[in-house]
């Protein structure tokens, strides 16, 4: 675990778990590459559009606002994607950082 100090001790310390935040981007990412499945799967395929209902504008909006959800839903799994990238990313920083700071100081930092 990290400990952080900005203010030269008057505050409490920022303590950094880097194997939560490894775990905690993991998560993410699953639930990223699970929403993505699931709108995938749905396929917004709507059983009114075509047939005697095509020319009813309700049945227009209707696809318009599946299709404009489809893009919002895939944008936000890529951004839950993205989020769990860098959470595994800070992880790695804070163990490099605690790595660094112990050998400069001889010293071997718990992880």
């Amino acid at each position: 675990m990290s400990e952080v100090r900005y203010d030269g001790g008057l505050a409490p310390p920022v303590r950094v778990d880097p194997d939560r935040l490894r775990r905690s981007g993991s998560v993410l990412g699953s639930v990223g590459q699970e929403l993505r499945a699931d709108v995938e799967r749905a396929g917004w395929a709507l059983p009114i559009a075509g047939g005697g209902n095509s020319g009813w504008r309700a049945v227009d909006a209707a696809v318009e606002a599946a299709r404009l959800w489809d893009g919002k839903l895939q944008g936000l799994a890529g951004q839950l994607d993205e989020l769990g990238d860098a959470f595994a990313a800070a992880a790695g920083a804070y163990e490099h950082c605690d790595a660094r700071a112990g050998a400069r100081a001889g010293a071997v930092m718990p992880s």
